[in-house]
C-alpha cells in the first residue's frame, strides 16, 4: 500500500480535537470594530509643519552634539566680547538659534511658494514678495557664516 502523504491518521487528529474542545471552550463574545474619527485637517497640518519646522531646524543636530544657544565673538578694535547667534567656524557647526531662524527661513520660503500656488491676487502678491525676501536673508546668513560665498 502506497503512503497517503499524511503523517498522523484522521482517527487520531480527531480524537485529540474532540478532547481538545471538550476541554476547553471558546468565549462566546461579540468583538466590534473599534470606530475611527479622522482627525480635522488644520490640526494634522499644524503638527507637520511645525515637524518640518524642526527637521529643518536641525534639532537632530541640536539633540546629538548639545550646541550652545548662541555663542561669543571678540570685537578686534575694543577687544570686548559680545553675543553672536551665527557659528562662524565652518559649515559643520550651528548654534541653536541659528538653526531655529534658518529653519524658519526654511518655512517662510516654503510658505511662499504655496502662495505663489493659489490663483488670488493678493497671494500671488504676498508669495512674490516672501520668497525673494527668504532667499536673500539665507543668502545673507550663509555670507556671514561662510565669507566669499558667491550667492
Amino acid at each position: 500500500m502506497a503512503p497517503s502523504g499524511n503523517i498522523l491518521p484522521k482517527r487520531a487528529v480527531h480524537s485529540f480535537t474532540s478532547a481538545y474542545t471538550k476541554l476547553f471552550h471558546a468565549p462566546n463574545i461579540r468583538l466590534r470594530l473599534a470606530e475611527y474619527k479622522a482627525p480635522n485637517y488644520s490640526i494634522v497640518a499644524t503638527i507637520l509643519l511645525f515637524g518640518a519646522y524642526f527637521i529643518y531646524s536641525g534639532i537632530f543636530y541640536d539633540i546629538i552634539n548639545g550646541p550652545p544657544s548662541i555663542g561669543q565673538e571678540r570685537d578686534e578694535r575694543t577687544g570686548e566680547y559680545y553675543p553672536s547667534v551665527i557659528a562662524r567656524q565652518g559649515m559643520s557647526s550651528q548654534y541653536v538659534f541659528e538653526g531655529l531662524s534658518a529653519g524658519f527661513l526654511f518655512m517662510l520660503g516654503g510658505l511662499g511658494f504655496i502662495l505663489l500656488s493659489y490663483p488670488n491676487f493678493n497671494a500671488l502678491l504676498s508669495g512674490a514678495i516672501i520668497v525673494p525676501i527668504a532667499y536673500l536673508m539665507l543668502s545673507q546668513f550663509m555670507r556671514q557664516k561662510q565669507p566669499g560665498y558667491p550667492y
